[in-house]
């Protein structure tokens, strides 16, 4: 039997002894050996953490061998990895899910501004309404709820 030698065409990065890859033309080729095995636009990111992710999981290469060789961030990787392992591929493309609905709805905006109005504390409408002070006080730096003026002086009296 005779041996194989790679020849690899210039500009081929080496990830590992057996496993490669080559940007050209907008698209990333990775090769075994000399054979290409994948291919992915440069900047489609969701493939790319896919299938960096699937050669870490099927042992094809080490996760410090894939972050040297792309010089990325460890943990990025590594939550890439465990998306593949726990979602498969799909974990890659399904959609983001949206933030979930804010605590401040109009309607509850409404209900604290009255009670700001009547001189209530921040600390009391908080207990009241079972919304966190924090919340509160930031709603309030930001303007979107107003302590009352006329109970501000009244309290200074």
């Amino acid at each position: 039997m005779q041996m194989l030698l790679p020849i690899f065409s210039s500009g081929v990065r080496h990830i590992n002894s057996l496993l490669s890859f080559l940007e050209e033309d907008g698209t990333v080729y990775y090769y075994h050996g000399v054979l290409p095995i994948f291919s992915h636009a440069k900047d489609d990111i969701a493939t790319f953490k896919m299938f960096t992710a699937m050669l870490c999981a099927n042992g094809s290469a080490k996760q410090i061998e894939i972050v040297k060789a792309f010089g990325i961030c460890g943990r990025s990787l590594i939550r890439a990895v465990s998306v593949y392992r726990n979602e498969g591929v799909a974990g890659f493309y399904k959609p983001k899910k949206p933030r979930g609905p804010g605590v401040l709805t109009e309607e509850v905006k409404t209900t604290v501004q009255k009670m700001l109005d009547e001189g209530d504390s921040v600390v009391e409408i908080a207990k009241k309404t079972e919304i966190k002070k924090n919340t509160l006080e930031k709603a309030i730096r930001r303007g979107t709820l107003h302590k009352s003026v006329f109970i501000e002086k009244k309290k200074s009296f």
